[in-house]
């Protein structure tokens, strides 16, 4: 980290600015007791930013403020003061179901003394909002009858004076007396050092709740809130400098919360023509994450640490991820965010012996998670030996980095109880004292505790009781978010260069596929998500359900339908939070099941031919190919017949060298009539092979995952697979010859360890 301005700098300028304006030598670094809203902005709810009054109901992972489970009021407060001008705009989505015409009940904005409600009409079942001042009311609209009249997004938008709104984009009719107009004049109070205030109503229903809450202030800069800024500012922020104006905390143009020669170079710049403040940068963090398998990755290329960085660069902070090695494959990592220390199977002796290597690499801030792999080695106090010589060797390279050591995640054999038992698990109980030991020292350290995130088996795939999956990865991930977001923030703030360097490629525009379709219980549906420009260095689509009950979606946009109802999902860039929707309907399934001709779970291998040197082995209940590259094919010792078309289907894996890309010949595959589905490069192609030889068809995706179904029906002339009940290639017009046929697997995979199982053949 580089300060581009030293103190005695810092001097210098200020005094060739001020003397000849002021007369003046001396400089006053002033800080910011509270926040203004000028330039800035209030986004959304997490337990950081807020406090409430009724616990657990702000919602981090949706962003919600949810309404309590009773008939009750929450109150959200921010955990900041803030200042408004007299321009500024709200923005919010309110889902109030199940209002059922209790008087009272509303949701509320607050502002100082200003309030904005969403509210019944006295008991009727007529929806308004109500826009209160100190005086009390000053204006209504109406928003009509029903539930959906209460359930929408809201805008407000207040200047000079003027207050207008839209529900569900259209704009609202205010009354204030016997006038309607969608502009009014209301007088608000003054709102200074002020926390902002939401609230929601409950009714003994989950269906109540605000999100998507933005609250903006004027442009930044505009220090004297007339709406320009210009050399008025700019003398305003100088004056706040040498302590002459008490209105310091409007001048914080680089939202370090002091006042500095950052804020007055930031202004100057811009009058200059040269830019505003999104094209000053402060310097990076260098975050270097330490562990084994868990970070390293398995069941995804990047382990937990995409999830961390997605969750990192949301927050705004400025960092790189950085380390001995480089994550490849995983296409959602950009550049500058691939680096790691860590390495599978490795134990806190092996990563002590090549810590000369990791100190290394140029880090500010070590993440560490390490200590799974001592278990069955040596004793819990010896792994907190090798664990304080590593941090030790951190030190010894960087005695200011700050340091976030980690509890091992859970495992799915130690969920029961709340994880009880993986608080006392091998050094985790010795983690802390660890930590405070070297916090006494004088090193920044800190503990971070993932074992309360509500870890439950839904977090592993059936395979794999040790390595998470995507979910139980975020996790591990956002317990070192809520300890780590905060500290990263301050070192941006503190290595403060404030350089001007545009941004170059900022996400302008997003387009997905499709915006609404129909789809059965238990299929999949991809829908693509383009980002523009082409070249923005941040491409990364976030993708959630407002109801997983009926329709969820992974990372790459792929939507599975659950149970019979609509969800909306929503696609959102990461860099500059731009939004789709997409409105999923799920029907009931209408499949007409094949009969059973073969199953195999592979409990034993009484079913089939294999010869006396294959590398195949039974156990678990699975087919097991290890690590290698020998081609082996095994077969059915019966034949089996189908009368009207024939449905295929098993479970495939292949792990390790996952980021190696071997190609399409190197593949898992079931056969039967002379057709072949093979599943290639672990998991992420599909390949249907005709009788002759001849490729029908194939399907590729970015995505890597635990366990891929695949699914071949022949019906009717068509032949259409399926991944994860996802129909993704179809072939018409064949013709399939019904004569009695084995069933066959290959194993043709390079340098993987490959699992089968669940293999089905029925006829229809």
């Amino acid at each position: 980290m580089k300060k581009l301005f030293s103190f005695t700098l810092c001097i210098a300028i200020l005094c060739t600015m001020f003397s000849c304006l002021m007369g003046l030598t001396a400089l006053a670094e002033v800080n910011a007791p509270v926040r203004s809203l000028v330039g800035k902005q209030v986004v959304g709810f997490n337990n950081t930013d807020w406090t409430v009054d009724v616990a657990d109901t702000i919602v981090d992972a949706d962003g919600k403020l949810k309404a309590p489970a009773s008939r009750g009021t929450v109150v959200a407060q921010t955990n900041t003061f803030y200042s408004l001008s007299d321009k500024w705009d709200i923005a919010f989505t309110l889902r109030f179901k199940d209002f059922n015409n209790f008087n009272g009940e509303y949701a509320a904005v607050i502002l100082g003394t200003n309030e904005i409600r969403i509210a019944n009409n006295s008991g009727e079942n007529t929806y308004i909002i109500e826009v209160y001042n100190s005086t009390g009311l000053v204006a209504t609209a109406s928003l009509g009858e029903g539930d959906a009249a209460v359930n929408g997004d809201y805008t407000f938008a207040y200047n000079s004076g003027v207050l207008s709104g839209t529900f569900g984009g259209t704009a609202v009719q205010w009354t204030v007396g016997e006038s309607t107009a969608e502009e009014v004049e209301v007088a608000f109070d003054a709102v200074k050092n002020t926390a902002v205030k939401v609230s929601v109503t409950g009714n003994w229903s989950s269906n109540r709740y605000i999100n998507k809450f933005t609250l903006r202030g004027t442009v930044n800069g505009d220090n004297n809130y007339d709406g320009s800024v210009d050399s008025s500012d700019l003398l305003l922020a100088q004056q706040a400098m040498l302590g002459l104006s008490a209105d310091a905390e409007n001048c914080d143009s680089t939202y370090d919360d002091k006042l500095t020669a950052g804020d007055i170079l930031a202004l100057t710049q811009h009058l200059l023509g040269r830019g505003w403040l999104e094209g000053y940068e402060s310097d990076p963090v260098n975050i270097m994450c330490i562990g084994d398998s868990i970070t390293e990755g398995v069941g995804t290329l990047s382990g937990w640490r995409y999830s961390f960085f997605e969750q990192m660069y949301a927050a705004g902070v400025k960092f790189n991820l950085v380390g001995s090695y480089t994550t490849t494959g995983d296409f959602r990592l950009p550049e500058g965010y691939r680096g790691y220390s860590a390495k599978g199977g490795w134990t806190t002796k092996k990563i002590l012996e090549n810590m000369s290597t990791y100190v290394e690499n140029d880090f500010d801030v070590v993440a560490i998670m390490l200590g799974y792999n001592d278990r069955l080695q040596w004793s819990a106090e010896t792994s907190i030996e090798y664990y304080c010589g590593i941090l030790d060797a951190i030190y010894a390279k960087n005695p200011e980095a700050y340091v976030y050591v980690s509890t091992m995640s859970p495992d799915a054999q130690h969920l029961d109880n709340d994880c009880a038992e993986w608080y006392d698990y091998t050094i985790n109980p010795l983690l802390p004292d660890m930590v405070a030991q070297y916090a006494e020292a004088g090193y920044t350290i800190k503990f971070v505790n993932n074992i309360p995130y509500g870890w439950t088996a839904a977090d592993f795939p059936a395979s794999d009781y040790i390595h998470p999956t995507e979910k139980g990865r975020a996790k591990i991930a956002t317990a070192f978010c809520d300890v780590m977001k905060n500290d990263m923030l301050y070192l941006n703030n503190q290595a403060a260069s404030f350089t001007y360097e545009p941004k170059m490629n900022v996400v302008t525009g997003l387009t997905v596929t499709d915006s609404a379709f129909t789809i059965e219980e238990g299929y999949a549906k991809t829908v693509g998500a383009t980002v523009t420009p082409s070249n923005a260095p941040v491409q990364n689509v976030l993708w959630s359900s407002d109801d997983e009950a009926v329709a969820t979606v992974d990372f790459n946009g792929r939507i599975t339908g659950v149970s019979v109802g609509t969800a909306t999902i929503t696609a959102k860039t990461l860099d500059n939070a731009i939004e789709k929707m997409v409105t999923v309907t799920v029907t009931e399934a209408n499949d007409t099941a094949s009969t059973e001709l073969f199953s195999e779970c592979f409990d034993t291998f009484d079913n089939w031919n294999v010869a006396e040197d294959t590398v195949f082995v039974v156990g678990d209940g699975v087919i097991n190919a290890h690590y290698t590259q020998v081609t082996e094919t095994i077969t059915t010792i019966n034949e089996y017949t189908f009368t009207n078309g024939f449905e295929i289907e098993f479970d495939y894996k292949a792990y390790g060298n996952e980021g190696k890309v071997y190609g399409d010949g190197f593949y898992g595959a079931v056969g039967y009539a002379g057709y072949e589905l093979r599943c290639a490069d672990a998991g992420r192609q599909l390949i249907l092979v005709g009788a002759d030889g001849s490729v029908l068809g194939s399907y590729s995706t970015v995505a890597t995952i635990y366990y891929v179904n695949c699914r071949l029906i022949y019906k009717d002339g068509t032949m259409t697979a399926y991944y994860n009940n996802e129909p993704v290639i179809v072939a018409q017009n064949i013709t399939v010859d019904s004569t009695a046929s084995e069933v066959t697997f290959v194993h043709n995979q390079r340098w993987r360890n490959v699992l089968a199982d669940n293999i089905y053949l029925g006829s229809f």
